[in-house]
């Protein structure tokens, strides 16, 4: 997968690190366990067969709260590499985070061209879940 990276102003307002519920894949797993020197689980936790970023607080684990910036900015999950370009399900397409303060400066036309790579990594996170709930559920008729 090639990664799209929004080429935006950002605000450093750090709203998109709030409370944040950022899905992880196993890449971003394991990019970010082999760069930092930490094991999954000092950063992610593991809900319904989804890997999520951690809070510390209000903020993402990774937010330098000094700075208003992501301390693993070059090795950043690939859903904050799409932000503010997020995924509805609801309406099927992409869409600018209705949170995002600078939401308003973003075209339009960079959530279609951002809609493809954003539904193949979808895809891919909803595989990966597939696989983990089927290893769960496999284990436990063991």
């Amino acid at each position: 997968m090639t990664t799209m990276q929004n080429k935006l102003p950002c605000l450093l307002c750090a709203k998109c690190c709030e409370q944040t519920q950022m899905l992880l894949s196993n890449a971003d797993l394991d990019r970010i366990e082999r760069e930092t020197k930490q094991v999954r689980r000092q950063f992610s936790y593991l809900r319904d067969g989804y890997f999520y970023l951690k809070n510390r607080g209000q903020y993402c684990i990774f937010l330098n709260p000094a700075a208003n910036r992501c301390s693993i900015y070059d090795i950043r999950p690939q859903g904050c590499r799409f932000y503010p370009i997020i995924f509805d399900p609801f309406l099927n397409c992409a869409v600018v985070d209705k949170d995002c303060t600078n939401r308003d400066n973003i075209p339009q036309e960079m959530t279609l061209k951002n809609l493809p790579e954003l539904r193949e990594f979808i895809l891919l996170l909803e595989k990966e879940r597939r696989i983990r709930l089927n290893l769960n559920s496999n284990k436990k008729r063991k």
